[in-house]
């Protein structure tokens, strides 16, 4: 597709070669590709975790834009070892926008579960598995 940035690249390099071009002709492209690296970079950091703990449960709230800059750092705000048997984790106040958002809520998942600990995602409107594929094997038609 043309609006995503490998098809500017694309079309950008394209043109270099068509027209025996230099950088000053593809300035445009470049100007535009740096504009969003540098939107990604600023907003990556738009997502915050906050956690409340008490005798039995341990409750994240989620806040922000939730996407492919901001899923690793998710990922590692989380305290899985030693959090309590019951895991609240509040997405309502947060935006999912891509599916790295979702294959990051899966492996939050599978971390909580890995020790034993139950997992509630509060705001989905999904239930999982959001990204990955499970183990389960699919239902047969008969």
């Amino acid at each position: 597709s043309s609006f995503t940035p490998h098809g500017w690249a694309y079309r950008a390099f394209a043109e270099i070669q068509r027209h025996d071009a230099g950088l000053g002709d593809i300035l445009g492209q470049l100007g535009v590709l740096a504009a969003m690296i540098a939107f990604v970079r600023h907003v990556s950091h738009f997502a915050h975790v906050k956690r409340d703990l008490d005798d039995d449960t341990a409750r994240y709230l989620v806040t922000g834009q939730l996407f492919f800059a901001s899923s690793h750092d998710l990922a590692n705000q989380f305290e899985y070892a030693l959090d309590p048997d019951n895991v609240v984790i509040d997405l309502r106040q947060a935006n999912i926008w891509d599916q790295s958002t979702a294959a990051t809520l899966d492996a939050i998942h599978e971390r909580y579960t890995e020790r034993g600990k139950t997992v509630e995602f509060l705001g989905l409107r999904k239930p999982f598995p959001l990204g990955r594929s499970t183990t389960e094997a699919p239902p047969t038609a008969n």
